[in-house]
């Protein structure tokens, strides 16, 4: 079912509305129920893989509903040893020596399929996306978090045909064909890889540079988008002022503005 590398049809919309349509309206509310603890291998204990934003929203939800997961887990090594909202943070690797056999690791990354094939080379027997877990706890977790149940998809065929006409570019086309399969049957092997963020924030054939550039960036995170304004800008910018609410980003921020030396850092804000 992958379309990574290939030409998009006309007809290729049509054919994932087909195939969901295909299955009851029934059917589909019971996979909705039944796909998270079918890919846990029945109900166990949960280790979350990835700390951050959606992770600690996902902890959040859990514990509403009287699940307390035993452990986080996270790629990056400065999170090791350290405690997230009550949980100790484990190393992949140890996370998966720890639990790998007995619990489900539920990836909380937006693009995980990497990581779960990560979990998977490491030992760990049942690994799961997050979206599953949403599926099971749909009242904490659907509506708003951006995930929609399945069997909710089909009666938005109309719009969805009307966006799929809206775009002119295939890879919008490709990408929307991709999130459909995703959110309908959890299948990202079809997903394009994520843009860098250079292109993804700055597309050249939209923006246009000025010498005199004054950059406002609201939602900084990291500082992500400074980094990939400034491959483009260098030291041609007026202004940069930088706003981020959440303070663990906030520090990892103003620690990276520092360290980008004070030519650049005593331009931003």
């Amino acid at each position: 079912m992958s379309t990574t590398g290939r030409v998009i049809s006309e007809d290729e919309l049509e054919t994932i509305l087909h195939e969901m349509a295909a299955e009851s309206r029934e059917a589909c509310i019971a996979r909705e129920k039944s796909t998270f603890d079918q890919l846990a291998g029945g109900v166990r204990p949960i280790v979350l893989f990835g700390a951050g934003a959606l992770g600690r929203m996902v902890l959040a939800g859990l514990r509403r509903v009287g699940v307390e997961p035993k452990a986080l887990a996270d790629n990056n090594p400065k999170l090791w040893g350290k405690e997230v909202e009550g949980l100790r943070v484990f190393s992949a690797a140890e996370a998966a020596h720890r639990f790998g056999q007995d619990c489900c690791f539920v990836v909380t990354i937006y693009n995980g399929s990497k990581r779960r094939q990560q979990l998977r080379d490491l030992g760990c027997q049942h690994v799961a996306p997050f979206a599953a877990l949403f599926w099971k706890y749909a009242d904490v977790f659907i509506p708003g978090n951006g995930i929609d149940l399945p069997s909710n998809l089909p009666q938005c065929a109309d719009e969805l045909r009307a966006v799929y006409d809206m775009l002119a570019d295939e890879h919008s086309r490709r990408e929307i064909c991709a999130q459909l399969r995703w959110r309908y049957w959890l299948d990202d092997s079809s997903m394009p890889a994520p843009l860098a963020a250079r292109d993804l924030y700055f597309p050249r054939e939209l923006i246009t540079q000025f010498d005199r550039e004054v950059f406002v960036d609201c939602g900084a995170y990291d500082g992500e988008t400074l980094r990939s304004f400034l491959e483009h800008a260098g030291s041609r910018f007026e202004h940069i002022f930088s706003f981020e609410p959440d303070p663990r980003n906030r520090n990892v921020l103003a620690q990276s503005t520092i360290a980008l030396g004070t030519a650049i850092s005593s331009r931003i804000t």
